[in-house]
């Protein structure tokens, strides 16, 4: 399917949890971008998941995209309920040690009223920034 959106003139681009990396491993190649979820460091997974092991896979897939030449950000949906900004800059530089260079923070909104839960503190924000090449917080 993707050579065939590719063959139309069309770039090509994955949003995932990378639950699945041996699926990212098979068709990296012929992907333009790839936007990967953290959700928390490695630590917090199986708590926030409620899955035992369930950082294994995401660890694994970050590790395809940095070895792999297609351009990729990684993402962290923030709510203060299941992640202090402590923890959240914890994250942000371990991220950066490992050699991503674009991050994105985006706010928690609620499913039923969509509105914006909390917000990072300027701090924190300008810490994250310096971080990476490209940051956003959206």
């Amino acid at each position: 399917m993707i050579d065939q959106v590719k063959s139309l003139g069309f770039k090509v681009g994955v949003h995932t949890a990378g639950i699945y990396p041996d699926k990212i491993s098979q068709v990296i190649n012929q992907l333009d971008w790839v936007g990967l979820d953290i959700k928390t460091l490695d630590s917090a997974y199986d708590e926030l998941t409620g899955r035992k092991n369930s950082s294994r896979p995401v660890w694994r897939s970050l590790e395809i995209l940095l070895e792999a030449d297609t351009d990729f950000e990684c993402r962290t949906t923030w709510s203060p309920r299941w992640l202090e900004e402590s923890a959240l800059i914890d994250l942000a530089q371990y991220l950066s040690r490992q050699g991503v260079r674009k991050y994105a923070i985006q706010r928690f909104r609620s499913a039923t009223d969509r509105q914006v839960g909390a917000e990072l503190s300027a701090p924190t924000l300008a810490s994250i920034g310096t971080l990476f090449e490209q940051f956003s917080y959206r």
